[in-house]
C-alpha cells in the first residue's frame, strides 16, 4: 500500500503516559442537550416555579410541546427552549395555540400521552428534547401525530416514524469544520500528498464525540491523521513534550481554552487550529460584559457557531426578541434552538417536507425524500480576532455605532 492510497493513522501513545485505558476509552452516549442542561441548571439558584408560557396563542391549530419538568433538574434548559419557541410564535404565530406537557424520562407513558393528544385534536408535537425520550419514541413505532423532535436518537436506533428530527449535535459541527479544514489545507487532489490532521481532546463525552466525528470525516475524504490524543486539563503542560516532531496541516482542538496556546507554541504559528462551538468562551464585541472574556490567546482559531451568537446585527437575528434573563451561552443556544424549532414547525404545518431556510442557529435544510427526516444545520464559520469571536466573512458582526460629535458636546457629558 502506497502512502497516497489510504489515510494513515500515527500514534502518539509513546509520548504521553496515559495508558490504553484512556486512549482506548469507549465513547459515552451522553447527549449535547443533557450536557448543556446540566450546566444550565446550575447557572442560577432561584427557587423553581411554574413557567409563564405553559399555554399561549389562539387558533384552530394546536401544537403540543413535550418538555422536561419546569421544576426539575432541567428546568433552566426547558425554560430557555420554551421562551425561544414563544419568541418565534410572537413573530409568526397567528392561528396557532401551544400547550406544554411536562414529561419524565422514565415515568411518562408517551404512547398513552400521544393517544390523548390525538383525541384532543392536536396537529403537531414538538419535542422531546432529551435523547432518552427520543429513544423511547424510536421504540413506539409509527407515531400517531407528526412530531418535530429536538434531539436525535442514539446510534443504532431508528429515527421515530412520522417525525422530523432537529437538534444541535456536536458531531454535525465537527463534520462541518473538518470539511473546512480539509479545504484550507489544500484538499486531497490527484497527485498531491494527503494533508495530515492531529486531534486533541478531553476525555469528556462531548469532546470525544466531536473528535470522533472530525476524524471520521477527515479520513473518509482521504486525509491522513495521527491517532486521537486524549488528555485532560491537569496534563495540558505535557503537550509541549508530547507534540515534539508532530507535523500536521490541521489541528482539531476539543479541549479547554488553556490547551490552545500550548498546542500553538509546540507546533508553530503556521499550524491552523480548528474547533466546534465548545471553544466559544463568550467574547463578543456586542456585549460590554464580554470584554472581560476577551481571549487573545485564541486568535486565529477557527470554529463554527450559530448566527444568534456571532451575527447579532443580522436582520434575521434582530427580528427576534433577546432575553436578558439568559446570560449564559448554553441557555442562549437553547433559546435559539426554540426559535428555529418554531420556524420549522411552520414549515411542517404547511405540509412541507423539503425546505432550505436561514435560521438563527444556522442554515436549515430538509429533504425527507432524498436525505431522510433529519434537518441539516450549517453553522457560521467563525474566527477569533483580537480576542473576540466574529464571523469569518464579517457579515452581520457587531459594529460599534459611530460617535455623534454634537452629542459628545452636549451639557452633562
Amino acid at each position: 500500500m502506497t502512502r497516497h492510497s489510504a489515510p494513515r493513522r500515527r500514534s502518539l501513545r509513546h509520548g504521553l503516559n496515559l495508558g490504553a485505558g484512556v486512549l482506548g476509552a469507549q465513547l459515552l452516549g451522553a447527549t449535547g442537550f443533557c450536557a448543556l442542561a446540566a450546566r444550565a441548571a446550575s447557572a442560577a439558584e432561584n427557587k423553581p416555579k411554574q413557567h409563564r408560557f405553559m399555554h399561549f396563542g389562539r387558533g384552530p391549530t394546536r401544537i403540543a410541546m413535550l418538555l422536561p419538568s419546569m421544576v426539575g433538574p432541567y428546568r433552566r434548559a426547558s425554560a430557555a427552549v420554551l421562551e425561544g419557541y414563544h419568541a418565534g410564535h410572537k413573530i409568526d404565530g397567528d392561528g396557532i395555540q401551544v400547550r406544554v406537557f411536562e414529561i419524565d424520562d422514565d415515568r411518562t407513558d408517551l404512547q398513552g400521552l400521544y393517544q390523548r393528544l390525538v383525541n384532543w385534536r392536536y396537529t403537531l408535537v414538538v419535542g422531546p428534547i432529551t435523547r432518552a425520550n427520543v429513544n423511547r419514541l424510536s421504540r413506539i413505532g409509527n407515531l400517531p401525530l407528526a412530531t418535530l423532535t429536538l434531539n436525535l436518537p442514539d446510534d443504532g436506533l431508528p429515527d421515530p416514524a412520522n417525525s422530523v428530527l432537529f437538534g444541535l449535535p456536536v458531531e454535525r459541527e465537527a463534520q462541518e469544520i473538518a470539511r473546512q479544514a480539509l479545504a484550507e489545507s489544500g484538499g486531497t487532489g490527484l497527485g498531491a500528498p494527503p494533508p495530515r490532521a492531529l486531534v486533541v481532546a478531553d476525555s469528556g463525552s462531548l469532546a470525544q464525540r466531536g473528535a470522533k466525528a472530525f476524524l471520521e470525516t477527515w479520513r473518509a475524504a482521504g486525509g491522513e491523521s495521527y491517532e486521537l490524543l486524549t488528555i485532560d486539563e491537569s496534563r495540558y503542560h505535557e503537550l509541549s513534550r508530547v507534540l515534539v516532531g508532530v507535523q500536521a496541516q490541521a489541528v482539531f482542538v476539543a479541549t479547554g481554552r488553556a490547551a490552545v496556546p500550548v498546542i500553538r507554541a509546540a507546533l508553530g504559528p503556521p499550524t491552523r487550529l480548528y474547533a466546534t462551538s465548545m471553544l466559544n468562551v463568550g467574547a463578543s464585541r456586542a456585549s460590554k460584559v464580554s470584554e472581560l472574556l476577551a481571549a487573545p490567546a485564541l486568535d486565529g482559531l477557527t470554529l463554527v457557531e450559530m448566527p444568534w451568537l456571532v451575527r447579532p446585527m443580522a436582520p434575521l437575528v434582530r427580528l427576534y426578541e433577546h432575553s436578558e434573563r439568559l446570560p449564559h451561552l448554553e441557555l442562549q443556544r437553547l433559546y435559539a434552538l426554540g426559535i428555529d424549532a418554531f420556524r420549522i414547525s411552520r414549515e411542517l404545518l404547511e405540509g412541507r417536507q423539503r425546505f432550505d431556510i436561514e435560521g438563527v442557529t444556522g442554515r436549515l435544510r430538509l429533504d425527507v425524500a432524498v436525505s431522510g427526516p433529519r434537518v441539516d444545520r450549517t453553522p457560521v464559520l467563525s474566527l477569533y480576532r483580537d480576542g473576540y469571536l466574529e464571523p469569518a466573512d464579517g457579515v452581520g458582526a457587531w459594529v460599534e455605532p459611530p460617535v455623534d460629535p454634537a452629542a459628545a458636546k452636549r451639557p452633562g457629558r
